[in-house]
C-alpha cells in the first residue's frame, strides 16, 4: 500500500491506495481540510488528487481543518463519501453519540447572532454540497460508527470507533451547561431574543433530522422518490439557514451584541474537544491504525471495548490530532511508521509533543509534515532536527509526503 500525507498546514489530508499507479483504481482520501488556509486544501484537490477516478472520500469529524478544503472546489468528485455515524434513528426519537452533534450545530447557529459565523456558514456549506461530492447519488453518502465494515479494492476497512452507546455519562459536554451560557447571552442583547432562539433550535432539529436519514439510505438504490424528498430536504435547510442570516443580520443592525468573549471561548473549546471524542476511528488488518482527532480517554476506551480488534503493533499509524502535547497518549500502540500532520508558523502554539521525537530515537519512523522548527517542541529546544528516524523532510515531493 502507498501512504501519502499532504501538506496542508494545520489540517489533514491522507490518502491510502493499493493501486497507486492506477487512476482508475479506488482508494481512500480520509479528510481534507487546514486551519492555516483553507486554498492549502483546495489546492490539494486540484493539484493532486483531480486524477484519481474512483476514490472513496471519508470525513473523520466535522471541524474545518478536516473538510473546508472541499466547500470551494467544484471539480472532483467520489464513488462514496463517508461520515461519522453521531446521529441515531430509533423509532419515533433520536439517539445522539454523547448529544455532541445536536449540541455543536445548535451552539453553533445560535452563536450565529453573536458574530461567530464561520462554523455554522462552514457546517451547513458541507452538507449541501454532499451530493455534488457523490454526483448526486444520496445513496453514495453513508454514515460510518463501530463494527461497520467497508471495503476498497478488496481491502476492508473496520471502523471501530464511535460507538452508538458512547452517550451522555462519558461526555465531556451536557446540553444544560452550554446552551444557557448562550441563550443567556442573546436575551441580555435583543428584545426579539426568542424569535432568534426558536429559528435557531428548528435549524438544528432539521439538520440533524436530515443528517440521521443518510444513514437510513439503502445501500443499492434510491428511487426517485427517496431522492426527491432528500434534495427538498436540503433545500429547506437552506433555507433554514438563509433564515438565520437575514434575522441575524437585522438584531445586529439594530445593536451591536456585547458578548462574554471568555465564556464563549470555554463553550467553544468543550465543543471543539466533544467533537474531536466522536471521531472516526478505523483499522485495515496490521497496516493501518487511523486515530482522527480522538484523545487519550477514547484511546483507551476504545482498546478496552475493542482489545480483540485493535493490534498491539501496526506497520502505519496515524497519529490523532497533529500530534499536540494535549492529546498525547502514551496507550497509541507501536508501529514502524507514525503519521503526523501539522505545519506553517499560524496557530504556533499547537506544536508537535517531543514525546514524539523520542518515539523516533526507538527507530521508529516519525513522518510529519511540519518544516518551521518553533512548531517542534523538540526542534526548538534543543536546536536540532530529531533523529534520523524522524523524517519531517526527506522523502519531500513538493508539497507531500509519500511512503
Amino acid at each position: 500500500m502507498r501512504v501519502t500525507m499532504y501538506d496542508v498546514g494545520f489540517g489533514d489530508c491522507v490518502l491510502y491506495q493499493d493501486y497507486p499507479n492506477d487512476f482508475n483504481a479506488g482508494g481512500l482520501l480520509v479528510d481534507c481540510g487546514s486551519k492555516t488556509d483553507e486554498e492549502y486544501a483546495k489546492k490539494v484537490l486540484e493539484n493532486e488528487l483531480y486524477k484519481f477516478k474512483n476514490l472513496d472520500m471519508l470525513i473523520t469529524h466535522f471541524h474545518d481543518d478536516h473538510y473546508n478544503g472541499f466547500l470551494k472546489c467544484n471539480d472532483i468528485s467520489f464513488s462514496r463519501v463517508f461520515l461519522p455515524k453521531s446521529y441515531y434513528k430509533e423509532g419515533s426519537g433520536l439517539t445522539n453519540t454523547q448529544n455532541a452533534f445536536y449540541i455543536a450545530v445548535l451552539s453553533y447557529a445560535l452563536e450565529y447572532v453573536l458574530g461567530r459565523k464561520k462554523p455554522l456558514d462552514d457546517i451547513n456549506d458541507l452538507f449541501i454540497k454532499l451530493p455534488d461530492l457523490v454526483n448526486g447519488k444520496f445513496n453514495n453518502i453513508k454514515c460510518v460508527g463501530s463494527g461497520d465494515i467497508f471495503e476498497i479494492e478488496g481491502r476492508e476497512y473496520n471502523v471501530l470507533w464511535p460507538p452508538k452507546d458512547f452517550v451522555n455519562d462519558n461526555s465531556t459536554i451536557k446540553y444544560d451547561k452550554i446552551i444557557p451560557v448562550i441563550t443567556n447571552m442573546i436575551r441580555d442583547n435583543y428584545k426579539e431574543s426568542k424569535k432568534y432562539i426558536n429559528f435557531a433550535t428548528s435549524y438544528a432539529n432539521q439538520f440533524c433530522e436530515f443528517y440521521a436519514s443518510l444513514g437510513e439510505m439503502d445501500d443499492n438504490h434510491v428511487d426517485d422518490e427517496e431522492g426527491e424528498k432528500q434534495k427538498k430536504r436540503l433545500e429547506e435547510l437552506k433555507n433554514k439557514h438563509m433564515d438565520i442570516v437575514k434575522l441575524a443580520n437585522m438584531l445586529n443592525f439594530q445593536s451591536k451584541p456585547k458578548i462574554d468573549k471568555k465564556k464563549l471561548d470555554s463553550v467553544d473549546s468543550s465543543i471543539i474537544k466533544n467533537m474531536n471524542e466522536c471521531s472516526v476511528v478505523f483499522v485495515s488488518d496490521l497496516d493501518i491504525l487511523a486515530l482522527g482527532d480522538v484523545d487519550n480517554k477514547v484511546i483507551k476506551m476504545i482498546k478496552k471495548i475493542k482489545k480483540n480488534s485493535l493490534g498491539d503493533h501496526y506497520e502505519t499509524i496515524k497519529i490523532q490530532h497533529h500530534g499536540t502535547s494535549s492529546y498525547w497518549s502514551k496507550n497509541i500502540p507501536k508501529a514502524d511508521n507514525y503519521l503526523i500532520s501539522n505545519n506553517g508558523y499560524k496557530y504556533i502554539d499547537w506544536k508537535i509533543d517531543k514525546r514524539y521525537a523520542e518515539l523516533a530515537a526507538n527507530k521508529t519512523h516519525v513522518i510529519c509534515t511540519n518544516t518551521a522548527f518553533e512548531r517542534c517542541q523538540y526542534w526548538k529546544e534543543n536546536m536540532e532536527k530529531c533523529s534520523s528516524y524522524c523524517r519531517c523532510e526527506i522523502k519531500r515531493n513538493n508539497r507531500y509526503i509519500d511512503f
